[in-house]
């Protein structure tokens, strides 16, 4: 989280106060950005709906800040059930690849 001083990493948290992951975000004024990285649920708790209430406040919190940006993140093409995830919830492949992982943008609403 401490890459080039630009992630802001969030403790993903249950409704019981659990800590079941991790996530990262950043903002890149380059090209009006927001990124979603790192996005990790311990396998104990995957597969409860959690994925799509972390994108749900992560996407809230990033389109919540001052500056309007596009959202963004990158996944390995050979995880099949975090693309499903993702593409369910509308972000779009780009067909770029970004450190050997697919590139997936969310349309503005």
């Amino acid at each position: 989280a401490a890459y080039e001083g630009v992630w802001h990493p969030v403790a993903l948290v249950d409704a019981g106060g659990e800590v079941v992951g991790f996530a990262q975000w950043a903002w890149d004024d380059s090209d009006s950005t927001y990124t979603l990285g790192g996005v990790v649920l311990d396998a104990r708790h995957q597969g409860r709906g959690l994925g799509r209430a972390v994108l749900d406040a992560l996407v809230a919190h990033v389109r919540s800040q001052p500056r309007a940006g596009t959202v963004v993140l990158t996944v390995h093409d050979d995880n099949e059930r975090a693309r499903g995830i993702y593409a369910r919830y509308g972000f779009v492949e780009t067909g770029e690849i970004l450190d050997d992982e697919l590139v997936m943008v969310l349309p503005d609403d």
